[in-house]
């Protein structure tokens, strides 16, 4: 799942009757600026935070901000810091000596001098464990977790498989109905990504017009299949799409396949590229380039470009498994579920329709 690089979060954690608020911002940029705003007892952990934002981020503008909510009455008991203030007076009288028109240091200057007026502070050690810690979503939300990522992946395909029957019984006496639950779903898909704050029920309208096309091509395709005398061509797909996943999970979860940043990038510019193929294959379908298969359907060649996509299309998965863990690693919120369960649907039904066409050039050569 490909993720926008304007973003906000914020977090926080309750420690020694302090709640400590975390806020990110970010937005594009040529390269990574990280600006951090912070009191100056949780300065210790300024450099932990540069290093884990430059560890996951490669370019754009972030802004920290950690601010400190103390309740009202540890806020009025303030302590006085009189080793400062006598370091402050005495290099006052050092400068009257040498400049004897400056005039006395007074009271009120001497309360605005950072670090004077002193609360409560964290301990490091805290600190230290705040930061190792899974974070709070949010001011008062719940976290994310596997099991809510679990269900809602159940809860989509189970409403992508009732789809599925409907497109698939009605894909000859309604052919046009699936393919108008094409352009829904894309439209659907455009908004839960590019929208803020996720939608459950846009996940779900989604899955149920996606599933429709999805029964009425793969009707299309089991025709195909016939055709040339293979009539389990659907079902081989089904099965292949599940042992993809399967592999491609336990290779990521085994660390066999590490999702690096330079993983991440050379899987975007490859997507980027294969869209503007996939653009130009269709329109030469269109003009009868590989009996309407475009340069799918050139040979070998095409059956080459086909697998080619559709290895493609098992690492992308990876993306979704990382996303996933980091969002369960760093604890946002259980409504993201629904947005997880999108981006692994999205891409399942990508690698699903890229094996389809696979086996439909294969029977067909």
């Amino acid at each position: 799942m490909i993720s926008s690089m304007t973003g906000y979060a914020n977090a926080s954690r309750e420690l020694q009757g302090a709640s400590v608020v975390l806020e990110m911002r970010a937005v594009n940029h040529r390269y990574l600026e990280v600006s951090f705003r912070a009191p100056d007892e949780l300065r210790i952990i300024e450099p932990q935070c540069r290093d884990l934002i430059s560890r996951q981020l490669s370019r754009g503008k972030v802004e920290v901000r950690i601010s400190i909510n103390r309740p009202a009455e540890a806020q009025s008991s303030l302590q006085l810091n009189q080793a400062m203030v006598a370091q402050l007076f005495a290099v006052s009288d050092a400068i009257r000596t040498l400049r004897p028109e400056v005039g006395e240091l007074k009271a009120g200057e001497v309360l605005r001098w950072p670090g004077v007026l002193q609360t409560q502070e964290i301990p490091a050690e805290q600190l230290q464990q705040m930061y190792a810690a899974p974070a709070v979503a949010g001011a008062t939300g719940t976290a994310m977790t596997l099991t809510d990522v679990v269900m809602k992946s159940a809860m989509t395909f189970g409403v992508i498989l009732v789809g599925a029957v409907f497109g698939w019984f009605t894909a000859t006496s309604l052919p046009f109905v699936w393919i108008g639950a094409a352009l829904v779903a894309f439209a659907i898909a455009m908004v839960n990504i590019f929208k803020k704050q996720i939608s459950p029920a846009l996940v779900l309208a989604y899955a149920i017009f996606e599933g429709v096309f999805l029964g009425g091509i793969s009707y299309w395709y089991q025709q195909i299949g016939e055709q040339n005398g293979y009539g389990n061509l659907v079902l081989t797909a089904v099965i292949a799409t599940f042992v993809v996943f399967a592999t491609m999970l336990t290779l990521y979860t085994k660390r066999i396949i590490r999702v690096t940043n330079k993983f991440k990038k050379v899987l975007f510019i490859s997507m980027i590229s294969y869209l503007g193929f996939a653009v130009i294959s269709l329109i030469a379908g269109l003009f009868g380039v590989g009996d309407g298969w475009g340069f799918f359907g050139v040979g070998p060649l095409g059956l080459v470009f086909s697998g080619i996509v559709v290895v493609l299309a098992a690492f992308v998965l990876t993306l979704d498994f990382d996303a996933i863990e980091q969002g369960i690693q760093y604890g946002v919120p259980e409504r993201e579920s629904w947005r997880m369960a999108f981006g692994l649907m999205v891409t399942l039904v990508w690698l699903y329709l890229e094996i389809l066409r696979f086996l439909a050039i294969l029977t067909r050569n």
